[in-house]
This record gives structure tokens, C-alpha cells and sequence, in this order.
């Protein structure tokens, strides 16, 4: 019985920290967004943070949050035979495609800046230079290399297939 109550104890801990995380990333990521003054404010104590480290509750990342990041893919290519290659095609590790895949943060926050002449931007046409000539090294000198955002569906279009927009190129 009493093995029962513990065990209790801790589901309804658990519960309750779910719902009080989903709302708390759900407003930090609003306010976040929105640029509001954030009213939530998790510091937490030493207890609350081993709590979260051990069930996994603090990665950060809220449930249909409004500034879940976007995800975008990067394609060339080759205009003399008409094959296509993801940019993933030139790794070979799994911790080279890990990297490049923490690329994708640095890439989407260049691209919402508001003024399209800042630094930011042109780093992200620098990134997608060098990921061409990569690819012009591996497979020929025809070579056009685009980077694409996924405009994903909503819950109401599910049975549609994403789109690709294109917000960049680079021959």
C-alpha cells in the first residue's frame, strides 16, 4: 500500500509538471515571438532543475508553440544530366550531419530578419556558396544549388504534401 502512494505521489508530480511546463514554453515562446515582456519567469531551484534533467522536461521546446522552428533543405543541381543531390549527399559522418543539421537554426534566424540587407543574410548566401562548390568539386562544374523552406500543411490539409519555397540560389 504504501509502495501505491508513492508511486501516486510521483505520477501526479509528473502531471502537474507537464502542465506547468507546456504552459510555461507556451508563453515564453509567445512573448518570445510577439516581443511581450515575458510574465512567466522559471528560474527554478536546484531540485526542480535535477527533476527536469533526469525526466527529460528540460529541453525547451512547448507543444504547437508559435515559434517552433521552421525547417528548410538544400538541393542542387546538375544541369547537364538533370540529377538532383541533397546537401546531406557530402557527409559521411553521422557527426558532420549532426552539425549540419544545428545549421538549420543558424540559417532560419538569418532568414525572418526584417531588413533583407543585413550581414545575416549574406552569410546564409556565403553558407550556400560553399556548400555549391562543394558539390561542384564532387560531381561537375554545371552545377545550381537552392535553398528551400518547407511550407508544411496545416492539421486541416494533412493529406497535402509539403511545398517547397524557394528563398535562395547560388550557380
Amino acid at each position: 500500500m504504501k509502495n501505491i502512494f508513492f508511486e501516486y505521489i510521483i505520477f501526479s508530480l509528473i502531471i502537474l509538471k507537464v502542465l506547468i511546463t507546456g504552459i510555461s514554453t507556451t508563453v515564453q515562446s509567445f512573448c518570445d515571438f510577439y516581443k511581450y515582456e515575458n510574465l512567466i519567469s522559471m528560474h527554478g531551484n536546484k531540485y526542480e532543475k535535477m527533476f527536469s534533467s533526469y525526466t527529460g522536461f528540460d529541453t525547451g521546446y512547448g507543444f504547437f508553440a508559435p515559434n517552433v522552428s521552421s525547417n528548410f533543405i538544400i538541393i542542387s543541381e546538375n544541369q547537364e544530366n538533370g540529377h538532383s543531390y541533397i546537401s546531406t549527399d557530402l557527409l559521411r559522418s553521422k557527426e558532420g550531419k549532426l552539425r549540419f543539421a544545428n545549421l538549420n537554426d543558424v540559417y532560419i534566424k538569418n532568414v525572418i530578419t526584417k531588413d533583407q540587407s543585413m550581414p545575416e543574410l549574406k552569410i546564409n548566401h556565403i553558407l550556400l556558396k560553399k556548400i555549391n562548390q562543394s558539390f561542384k568539386k564532387k560531381y561537375g562544374k554545371n552545377i545550381i544549388t537552392y535553398a528551400y523552406l518547407y511550407d508544411q500543411p496545416s492539421l486541416k490539409e494533412s493529406l497535402r504534401n509539403p511545398r517547397l519555397i524557394k528563398i535562395d540560389s547560388v550557380k
